[in-house]
């Protein structure tokens, strides 16, 4: 297994996403990589591995710090496909920017600090009010335990780097795609602020720096392993 292979926020913990990549692109077998259904699986098997406690997850619960996050809390928790800006997707999609993590139930805004996702209305002190998810977010798991709760042995390498996933989909839309297939002639640290440049300024920013260049430089070796 190559160590390169999971970009990583800071050794050694990987976010959620880098999590649900190594899930779809190097744990399931014959995945076909579509943005959607192969994604919501990754999603799918990541839920059911924290449920049955195969994989421990830490997190930030209604805005508090980092902390781990028992197996018996990941019940009230759902996992749900979201747009950019934190919208949940009803309808399918090309690519799934991002996952939610809200809670079944909704609370009264009072007894909680993170408002972000709207709920229907609960019963308030004298009449019904806006509701809240309570809501995990900057979820991270240890990288050894998503290697070993989803290994790779089983897993065929695929013909070439999938197309449709978000880095080949930010590159196209950078100067005309002349840097998708390599960061040359300008280099990787320019091409890289170029990048971070068109997520600020298309409001898709929504991973750590640091996770971003390592994405990247995973995206560049793929292209390097086929030949592009």
């Amino acid at each position: 297994m190559d160590e390169s292979d999971f970009h990583l926020v800071q050794p050694p913990f990987a976010q959620l996403d880098e999590a649900l990549w190594w899930i779809e692109f190097r744990h399931m077998d014959g995945s076909k990589s579509d943005g959607w259904s192969s994604t919501l699986e990754s999603a799918d098997r990541l839920e059911a591995a924290l449920l049955d406690g195969t994989l421990q997850g830490y997190g930030s619960l209604d805005a508090e710090p980092v902390q781990l996050i028992e197996r018996w809390t990941w019940t009230e928790f759902e996992f749900l496909p979201a747009d950019s800006e934190g919208r949940r997707i009803e309808k399918k999609v090309d690519y799934i920017p991002q996952f939610i993590v809200c809670s079944l139930k909704a609370y009264r805004a009072e007894t909680l600090k993170n408002l972000s996702q709207r709920a229907r209305l609960v019963a308030g002190m004298k009449e019904n009010e806006l509701g809240f998810h309570r809501v995990v977010d900057q979820i991270v798991f240890l990288e050894s335990d998503v290697r070993r709760a989803f290994p790779t042995g089983a897993v065929q390498a695929k013909a070439s780097p999938p197309l449709d996933k978000k880095y080949p989909k930010f590159l196209k839309e950078i100067e005309g795609g002349k840097y998708l297939h390599s960061p040359e002639p300008l280099g990787f640290d320019q091409v890289f602020g170029l990048l971070i440049d068109y997520l600020k300024r298309t409001r898709q920013l929504n991973s750590a720096d640091s996770s971003i260049r390592k994405g990247l430089q995973r995206h560049y070796k793929e292209f390097s392993r086929h030949g592009q």
